[in-house]
């Protein structure tokens, strides 16, 4: 019986993109366990007309609230992933899809920006809060897809000094306008997921 089963399993795996010795090694037979880790990140979104099919934003930075539709760019660096290809985000003032934090200086980290990719897989998603000039991005939390498995995200700290350069900082933001209707939306530095 166990031979028919891993003929079978043999069988279907190519089918379902993995292979038999993948499928018959158990964690502690040659398999690792996922280790979460630092990863320098560099995601690239463009959201306006021209961009991509339906790539659009529905309110500007300034604006209490506000949404993009557009794609992540793909070959920026070894960790940008899981934000290539359909992309969204979604920015407001007041704490409704991500996690608020604890003494929070609502003048400085003003807005909260969720940015997320979705696949059949999963969503990979960020969330923390922008400053004002929408250059430094305190993560809340999150979760980025890794060989099909969701992993949580570390939030960051809210030391602007420790922006992109040192592991635990919040990241670097480049957000440039792009017209009427659309924007550029870059994140930059370390997560630990």
């Amino acid at each position: 019986m166990t031979r028919i089963l891993a003929v079978l399993i043999g069988l279907l795996l190519p089918l379902l993109g993995a292979t038999a010795a993948e499928a018959a090694s158990a964690p502690g037979e040659g398999r690792t366990a996922y280790e979460p880790s630092w990863h320098k990140v560099h995601f690239h979104m463009n959201a306006y007309p021209g961009a991509g099919p339906g790539a659009e934003c529905a309110g500007f930075s300034y604006h209490q609230y506000g949404w993009c539709v557009g794609y992540g760019e793909s070959g920026l660096s070894a960790q940008s992933a899981p934000f290539e290809g359909a992309v969204d985000w979604y920015w407001e003032d007041h704490a409704k899809r991500c996690r608020d934090f604890d003494g929070r200086d609502t003048h400085h980290w003003w807005r909260e920006l969720q940015v997320t990719k979705r696949t059949g897989l999963g969503t990979s998603a960020l969330c923390g809060w922008v400053d004002r000039h929408w250059g430094t991005y305190r993560l809340t939390g999150g979760q980025i897809l890794v060989d099909g498995h969701l992993r949580h995200v570390q939030a960051t700290s809210n030391v602007v000094a420790d922006r992109e350069h040192v592991k635990g900082g919040p990241l670097f933001v480049h957000y440039a306008d792009r017209g009427s209707r659309g924007y550029v939306l870059g994140l930059r530095g370390w997560l630990f997921y």
